[in-house]
């Protein structure tokens, strides 16, 4: 009974994205408006986590001179929780020629 309401919603969040950014970064302003953009036409879940917050160690030490970095993840229930190797893999298969 409550399938088409699920659906909806499936469809409207279809993936979650992840910014992290830091205080002052221009780059990080203009990444987050981007993405507002995007979310005017079609919604997603957003969280935006700062690198610099004393809880984000980890994070500042993955991505410390690489924000604004965007992560996405296919499914509405994924969360970033921590540093993941597969996320380091990206980052460097990144930055590599």
């Amino acid at each position: 009974m409550f399938t088409p309401t699920r659906r909806l919603f499936q469809k409207a969040h279809a993936c979650r994205i992840t910014l992290f950014a830091r205080d002052g970064c221009g780059l990080c302003v203009r990444a987050k408006s981007a993405l507002s953009n995007v979310w005017d036409r079609r919604p997603f879940a957003f969280t935006e986590i700062n690198i610099t917050a004393p809880d984000a160690k980890s994070w500042r030490d993955l991505y410390d001179f690489d924000v604004p970095v965007v992560r996405f993840a296919s499914s509405p229930l994924a969360v970033c929780l921590e540093p993941t190797v597969q996320g380091m893999g990206v980052r460097h298969a990144r930055s590599t020629p």
